[in-house]
C-alpha cells in the first residue's frame, strides 16, 4: 500500500471522529464535558497536520508501507 493511500484512510477516519465530537458538543451541555471535547478535536487535527506533513515529504518518492493484519 502506498504511503498516500495509507494517509487518506487515517484521514478519513479522523475526520469522522472529529464529525462525532463536534456532534457531541452540540448535544451535551455539560462545559467540562465540551472542553474535553475541544481538546479532543485539536488533537486530531494536530495528528492531520502531521500527516499531511508526512505525505507532502514522500508523495515524490511513491513510498510504500506493508500493513500486518493480525
Amino acid at each position: 500500500m502506498r504511503i498516500v493511500d495509507f494517509a487518506e484512510m487515517l484521514q478519513g477516519s479522523i475526520n469522522e471522529k472529529i464529525k462525532e465530537c463536534k456532534w457531541s458538543i452540540h448535544q451535551a451541555h455539560n462545559p467540562i464535558y465540551n472542553e474535553s471535547l475541544e481538546v479532543e478535536i485539536e488533537a486530531l487535527e494536530w495528528v492531520q497536520g502531521q500527516i499531511q506533513h508526512l505525505v507532502i515529504n514522500n508523495e515524490r518518492k511513491d513510498t510504500k508501507i506493508q500493513i500486518d493484519k493480525d
